[in-house]
């Protein structure tokens, strides 16, 4: 397992967080956008984060969706922060970063469980992944990914490499 795109300390973590399914293969985990291990919800996100290389083929995991966002003070419900980001931008993290920083206070504030905010929210992203073939063939699987996380997400995606393969190459024939 090869890992770029991460400090070492973000390395080190992931590999602990794979560790327990001792994924057999060569293959490399690539991230193409800067990650936080405070912000692993795919809110904070917008298109191609990380791409999986396996056997030739490119396992795109990205930030898909169209993120509408209020964010509402709790109490006098005056509205603090709007987000409307579309075409998986990554809009939703620059626009609510000012008013909080984590996935532990973005679950809060979703749960209903923050002192100050509450966000009313319409449309939202989630963790999908795409496939380009050996022969930079293109396959959209509409693969839906389970978890908000992109550990996670990430975990899915290698425990399923060999499985989609034979699905896409049996799609292709």
């Amino acid at each position: 397992m090869k890992i770029t795109g991460l400090s070492r300390f973000q390395q080190k973590v992931l590999e602990k967080y794979l560790a327990k399914e001792n994924y057999i293969g060569d293959f490399t985990i690539k991230f193409n956008d800067l990650i936080s291990l405070r912000r692993m919800n795919s809110y904070w996100y917008g298109g191609n984060v990380v791409d999986i290389l396996y056997k030739g083929y490119t396992f795109h995991i990205e930030a898909t969706g169209d993120v509408r966002a209020w964010l509402i003070r709790n109490h006098t419900d005056k509205e603090l922060c709007y987000v409307k980001d579309k075409n998986n931008a990554g809009s939703f993290a620059h626009e609510m970063f000012p008013y909080f920083r984590s996935d532990k206070v973005l679950n809060k504030i979703l749960e209903g469980e923050h002192p100050l905010y509450y966000l009313a929210i319409e449309n939202n992203n989630w963790w999908e992944c795409f496939v380009t073939d050996a022969q930079d063939n293109f396959h959209d699987l509409m693969w839906v990914l389970s978890d908000d996380d992109i550990f996670s997400a990430i975990d899915e995606v290698l425990g399923s490499l060999d499985e989609t393969i034979k699905y896409t190459e049996g799609d292709a024939a």
